[in-house]
C-alpha cells in the first residue's frame, strides 16, 4: 500500500508517525514521510499552501496526517494537489482554522467516507464539539487532551478494521 505520511509541525513526530505506520503494519518500502521546508529553514514560517505545493504529485493507497499534517492533507486534497484512496487524520488542530487560513472547502475531505478521523474527546488544539457542522463521517473518539495520540491501542485496531473494511 503506497502510503503518505504527514507528521505534525515538529519534526519530532517523524518517529512517532513512523511507529503508527508500523503498527498499522504498512510495507515501510512504500510510505513516504514528507518533511516541511520549515524544518531545515526556520526562517520560514509554516504554510499549509506552501507545503501542499512540496508534495509529491502521486496517487496514494493511504495519506496519514497528524495534526499540522492533516491539515497540510486537506489543503492539499482542495488544491488537488494529492489524490488518495484513503485518509486517516489524528488530532485535527480545529483551533488553528482562522490561524492557517483553512477554508472551508477543505473540510469537505472530512465528509468523505474514505476518510478516518482520530480525535481526543478534550484536545487541547480542538475538541470533538468543536467540529460542529464539520463533523467527521468516520470519527473515533478517544480519551485525551494532550494533543500526543502515543496511546495506540485506543485506537489501533478500530483503525486496522477500517483500513481492511474499505480495501
Amino acid at each position: 500500500m503506497k502510503t503518505l505520511l504527514l507528521p505534525g509541525i515538529n519534526p519530532e513526530t517523524i518517529e512517532w508517525i513512523s511507529e503508527l505506520a508500523e503498527k498499522l503494519e504498512l510495507d515501510k518500502s512504500k510510505n513516504h514521510i514528507h518533511r516541511y521546508t520549515f524544518w531545515s529553514n526556520n526562517t520560514i514560517d509554516p504554510d499549509l499552501s506552501n507545503e501542499a505545493s512540496y508534495l509529491p504529485r502521486e496517487k496514494y493507497d493511504l495519506v496519514i496526517g497528524k495534526s499540522f499534517g492533516s491539515l497540510v492533507a486537506m489543503q492539499a486534497h482542495l488544491e488537488k494537489r494529492i489524490h488518495c484512496d484513503r485518509a486517516i487524520l489524528l488530532g485535527i488542530p480545529i483551533k488553528s482554522f482562522k490561524k492557517r487560513s483553512i477554508a472551508q472547502d477543505a473540510l469537505s475531505l472530512l465528509q468523505n467516507d474514505k476518510t478516518f478521523v482520530i480525535q481526543q474527546n478534550n484536545d487541547k488544539f480542538g475538541t470533538v464539539d468543536e467540529f460542529g457542522e464539520n463533523k467527521p463521517v468516520n470519527l473515533l473518539t478517544i480519551e485525551g487532551e494532550d494533543h500526543l495520540y502515543i496511546d495506540y491501542e485506543l485506537y489501533i485496531d478500530q483503525v486496522g478494521r477500517w483500513l481492511h473494511r474499505v480495501s
